[in-house]
């Protein structure tokens, strides 16, 4: 009966499979036409549009399998039969596997193929990509088909339940404030993205249980809208994000060394330059909404609402101690308390990434902690004296290997960054660097650029946190990665030791790191007035 109902299906919907497949191709051959500087116009073009249309054709190929013989109802042809429930269950599920993931496989394939991997380099990646798509978007549309007749309801019912889940949102950065997401932002963001997923595959698996199994659609239906509710709401708090982080450590103990103390005899002077705020523009906003981050969305709102009510910015010299040679530190998130003389909590804050404030010196310099206040806080704080403890989150980083190519036109072939190639802006005011890699890409790099006399640039880092275990991604097993090394100021404010000329004859070096351990510090100053510490932008 399995094997029965699976060629009704395919007879009946063979054209929107050829169709789903063609975009997966089309997609394949955009990627390789794409290149690795988007020289392919009509490649940049396409697709984006592209690649939307083939998420809708997975949607309408799944929703339509699950359509020809529909869960609600009762005058349903596979009820007058009888059909048994599991065996209708295990076709649809085998039907969407080979319409969907199995093509997907083989156009993945031949994608990576076309970047210059071998089969074998590509095979697992790909393979953990296909499954990873299959439990977390496709189970998932099973489910939600199962609980619908047609077309309308499927439409309405998302519809609905996409306006349920942005008003939990919002309800939920207001409700508890920023910080709402801890893991946001940060490496950490994969155990709580995948948690998410985790929840969502089980809760289909239950639907779908329901479903074909009971016919339960009224409570499937209100599975779902309380699956969503949860989601906005359920966080995973960061000490216990960290503590799993932590398990993945490759070198467990290795960061021992390291210590981190205030230096308030530092010369103010050689400190760093104060860094900006980062900027939280409405596209910024928007983009971080829809991923899930509703802090930055609210923090918008809060300053168009009340634009003159800016922190203050208060900037402390750190001394940072221990770190091994060659090895790096990324914060990954910064826990500030202030204390009054007997102890009483005044204040608390925790930022992650780029947010955290630490900007760590190399050899052996003095390091700043940049402190966002606010500023009814401050007035009423300045000249009291209080104590400080920040309690850090980092990561240390060791050098894993250093990769030389050519400056203009190189290519470099590595089993660690994949296949990298480079190239001379027109201007000649920098070099592009982009490479493609089957899986994932380093954790962290930096590029060098060496003249044919020995001079060097300033080394430019690429160091965005992220420590996922592997690659976990819908649209390509590919990750793609580069930066831009600027080589030449056109305004002829800035000079580069190595002049342009020369970048013919000279080489690019690349040097990653790899992630060796996870680890807390804490910093406890003495008692500190904040006015003498104040940041003047």
């Amino acid at each position: 009966m399995i094997t029965h109902i699976v060629r009704k299906d395919w007879r009946l919907l063979w054209p929107l499979v050829l169709l789903v497949t063609a975009f997966q191709i089309l997609l394949g051959w955009l990627s390789f036409r794409w290149g690795y500087f988007g020289e392919d116009l009509a490649a940049r073009t396409l697709f984006p549009a592209l690649n939307a249309a083939w998420y809708l054709g997975i949607v309408a190929l799944v929703a339509a399998a699950v359509h020809q013989d529909p869960i609600p109802g009762v005058s349903q042809d596979w009820l007058i039969r009888p059909v048994r429930r599991r065996d209708l269950l295990f076709a649809k599920v085998l039907f969407v596997v080979a319409a969907v993931s199995l093509p997907m496989l083989v156009v993945d394939l031949l994608d990576a193929r076309g970047a210059g991997f071998a089969l074998s380099q590509a095979l697992g990646p790909t393979a953990v990509k296909e499954l990873y798509v299959l439990l977390t978007l496709v189970v998932p549309l099973l489910a939600l088909a199962s609980v619908t007749e047609n077309w309308p309801q499927i439409v309405i019912g998302s519809a609905g339940l996409m306006v349920l889940f942005a008003l939990c949102l919002i309800a939920a950065t207001f409700a508890i404030g920023p910080g709402r997401c801890p893991t946001c932002g940060t490496g950490l963001r994969w155990i709580q993205s995948l948690l998410e997923h985790g929840a969502v595959l089980l809760g289909a698996l239950l639907i779908l249980r329901l479903q074909y199994f009971q016919r339960h659609t009224h409570g499937a239906r209100w599975l779902i809208a309380a699956g969503v509710i949860l989601f906005a709401f359920v966080q995973l708090p960061w000490h216990t994000a960290f503590a799993i982080q932590q398990l993945f450590s490759a070198a467990p103990g290795d960061a021992a060394s390291v210590a981190v103390g205030f230096d308030p005899a530092a010369d103010r002077a050689a400190m760093a330059p104060s860094r900006a705020a980062p900027e939280v523009s409405a596209a910024r906003a928007a983009r971080a909404l829809l991923s899930g981050n509703a802090d930055n969305a609210a923090e918008y709102l809060r300053h168009r609402a009340l634009p003159d009510a800016a922190p203050v910015a208060i900037e402390l010299p750190l001394r940072i101690t221990g770190v091994p040679r060659g090895g790096r530190l990324q914060v990954d998130r910064s826990e500030i308390r202030l204390f009054e003389a007997d102890g009483r909590l005044v204040y608390r804050s925790a930022n992650g990434g780029e947010l955290a404030g630490l900007n760590v010196a190399s050899d052996g310099a003095t390091s700043h902690q940049t402190i966002e206040l606010p500023t009814a806080l401050y007035r009423q704080w300045a000249q009291r004296p209080l104590r400080l403890e920040i309690t850090y989150s980092l990561a240390l980083l060791r050098l894993s290997a250093t990769y030389a190519m050519a400056a203009a036109a190189g290519d470099l072939r590595s089993a660690e960054l994949g296949r990298c190639e480079s190239q001379l802006k027109r201007d000649a005011s920098e070099i592009n660097l982009r490479c493609k890699q089957v899986g994932l890409g380093p954790a962290c790099y930096t590029v060098t650029l060496e003249g044919p006399s020995g001079e060097f640039n300033t080394a430019i880092q690429d160091c965005t946190p992220d420590y996922r275990p592997f690659a976990a991604q819908w649209s390509s097993p590919l990750t793609f990665f580069g930066i831009d090394v600027p080589v030449h100021d056109n305004a002829g404010q800035v000079h580069y030791p190595v002049p342009v000329a020369q970048i013919p004859d000279s080489r690019l070096l690349v040097t990653t790191y790899r992630v060796s351990d996870h680890f807390t510090r804490t910093l406890t100053s003495p008692a500190l007035l904040l006015g003498d510490w104040q940041t003047q932008r």
